[in-house]
């Protein structure tokens, strides 16, 4: 019986023992620093996430910066993987050094530059802040590039159909006038209304033929910036890019769907197979004496 007694005693001092181990500070466990937070912050214009551009473009990157348990040091900036140099004048003004110093308590906006890589290529942009501990906090997105091709621009005349044999059509490949059922033609004037007198009875209205679809560009709609502007469009595949944000023909003559009273500064985009044209009104010539009424486009290809 004194031997039982004496195994129980024992055991509740073992166990006293391992309780009060477990109730004191445990030096093997070390709390680590907290990495700083990087964020790359999303604002419109700004690239935040991967995104295609064209072969060598601008793109602008807004960062903050915060500061944890350490002083903040450094942000390098990388393309895949290696840091892109100031030789390389691919980085703004802002940018001094790379990696270049951060201020210890970090900011709200740091906004730069990058020039986007000069082949047709996905690569990945990465963002690494460090403190003056060494802990880090690293962002990236990705830039797919693709080789853009010049737009060029022509002019072209449209005649009214109503007026000489031989004209209403525009072939939009090379600006010259066509008959208004020419195979060459991608658009056509709607000719006359006959009951109506001479000097008002030009329709002003035009239609794709040949296969051709043609569609309004409207500033502030379909996706279409309110700045829009015909001019600043340089390459073919922008050009391409803006058929889906067309808008579509509304009026009708017969079943056949065409323009509104075509007015100066109306902006068409056209399309026929894989050729796409986007056509700026410059003019709108009104004769009251004869049908010799036209329309003259700028024509970008």
């Amino acid at each position: 019986m004194k031997s039982l007694n004496f195994f129980k005693f024992l055991f509740a001092f073992v166990a006293f023992s391992l309780f009060l181990t477990s109730c004191g500070d445990d030096t093997s466990i070390i709390d680590p620093d907290k990495d700083p937070i990087l964020e790359i912050v999303a604002v419109n214009g700004f690239v935040s996430s991967d995104t295609t551009l064209r072969v060598g473009q601008d793109f602008t990157v807004q960062l903050k910066a915060v500061k944890t348990d350490n002083d903040l040091k450094i942000i390098t900036i990388q393309e895949n993987g290696v840091k892109i140099e100031l030789s390389s004048d691919r980085l703004s003004n802002e940018i001094v050094a790379n990696p270049f110093t951060v201020a210890a308590g970090g900011f709200e906006k740091f906004i730069f530059a990058i020039r986007a890589h000069a082949d047709a290529s996905t690569k990945t942009y990465t963002f690494i802040l460090e403190d003056v501990k060494g802990n880090k906090s690293t962002k990236f997105f990705a830039i797919s590039t693709v080789a853009f091709t010049d737009a060029t621009t022509i002019p072209g005349v449209l005649f009214n159909q109503g007026g000489l044999p031989g004209t209403g059509g525009l072939d939009l490949d090379n600006g010259v006038g066509t008959a208004s059922t020419d195979a060459s033609a991608e658009l056509r004037d709607e000719g006359i209304d006959v009951s109506l007198p001479l000097p008002s009875n030009w329709l002003q209205q035009i239609s794709g033929i040949n296969t051709t679809e043609v569609k309004y560009i409207k500033k502030g709609t379909n996706g279409i910036a309110e700045n829009f502007s015909f001019d600043a469009i340089k390459y073919k595949e922008e050009i391409v890019g803006l058929w889906g944000n067309g808008t579509a023909f509304t009026a009708t003559i017969g079943a056949k769907s065409v323009s509104n009273k075509v007015v100066i500064g109306d902006i068409f985009i056209a399309k026929k197979g894989d050729n796409y044209y986007l056509l700026n009104v410059a003019d709108v010539r009104i004769v009251t004496n004869g049908n010799t009424d036209s329309y003259v486009f700028d024509i970008k290809k």
